[in-house]
């Protein structure tokens, strides 16, 4: 059975400042928006946990942005040491009145040592990562360095001037209900099925809310309203595992034969470490004797 999920979309941006002598000597003035790449999707769908860590790295190349871009154009050298790790914080959803929807930012801060960084840089990309290995040159957002108006420039640095990068990620989820057919495997053999979903919780760290967790819940129900943990009691719990595609993340779920038997068919299930509840109509039929596959899909995309 395949269960789909709205959309969590997300966008970033990038700011600077240059710092010498203990004076800031160069800022930017507004955050430049940054291209998050079809490599961050693919990381995402692939994640088990949350992403918290981030290494910002910064180039001289030029060249338009593209979303199948895995590294910037011309990575610069080191003078010293390693990429630093960037010191992250991440804010709980917030609801948005304006918009309508909720809002979660992360912000990566990138401290680089003086004098590490020493020549003309055009442009910088972020890895969600803890690898800092100088070498290393992987990204899954890009953006060339601009002023205040959008254009390119070039950022001078020298032996005696620190530079400071922040990456902020914006993720926005939409509140709202949503009903889409789904598809029920019994004994192998599809057959549609009407889902209602809706999510149970607004309240985490926003960096909780990119991969559902491996395992679901049946509960008896009722639905609840938006923002609410499912009602009635744990009829069963089952672990599974995560497949992977492009930018979609699926959990799947298998029940074997001798696994749950509910006379009413599953009409109530949680996921997404409980973030997220459906309701089912008809409910599944899964007796003893038939088996099911599961399948909750979360799709990522770009604001």
């Amino acid at each position: 059975m395949n269960i789909p999920t709205i959309p969590i979309k997300s966008k970033g941006y990038f700011g600077f400042k240059v710092v010498s002598g203990g004076e800031v000597t160069k800022e930017s003035e507004l955050p430049t928006p940054n291209l998050l790449l079809d490599a961050f999707f693919a990381m995402l769908a692939a994640q088990t946990a949350a992403i918290d860590a981030a290494v910002i790295r910064v180039g001289t190349g030029s060249a338009p942005r593209t979303t199948g871009m895995t590294a910037l154009t011309a990575q610069a050298t080191l003078q010293s040491g390693t990429w630093p790790q960037a010191v992250a914080t991440h804010g709980n959803l917030t609801f948005d009145s304006a918009a309508g929807n909720y809002v979660g930012y992360s912000t990566y801060v990138s401290t680089f040592a003086i004098g590490q960084l020493v020549g003309n840089f055009s442009e910088w990309g972020v890895e969600f990562t803890t690898n800092t290995t100088a070498g290393r040159t992987s990204i899954h957002a890009t953006s060339l360095i601009k002023d205040a108006q959008g254009n390119p420039i070039t950022l001078q640095l020298t032996a005696s001037e620190q530079l400071i990068v922040t990456y902020v990620l914006e993720t926005r989820i939409s509140p709202q209900d949503y009903s889409a057919s789904g598809v029920v495997k019994l004994d192998g053999v599809d057959q549609p099925i009407t889902v209602l979903g809706r999510w149970a919780d607004f309240t985490k760290t926003v960096t909780q809310y990119y991969g559902p967790s491996m395992s679901l819940t049946a509960k008896s129900g009722p639905i609840g309203p938006s923002g609410s943990a499912l009602g009635g009691t744990t009829l069963g719990t089952k672990s599974g595992s995560i497949i992977t595609g492009g930018a979609t993340r699926i959990m799947r779920v298998t029940l074997g034969s001798s696994e749950w038997n509910f006379a009413n068919g599953i009409e109530f299930i949680e996921a997404n470490a409980n973030l997220i509840k459906y309701s089912f109509s008809p409910g599944i039929p899964k007796q003893l004797g038939r088996s099911a596959t599961i399948d909750i899909t979360v799709t990522y995309g770009r604001l």
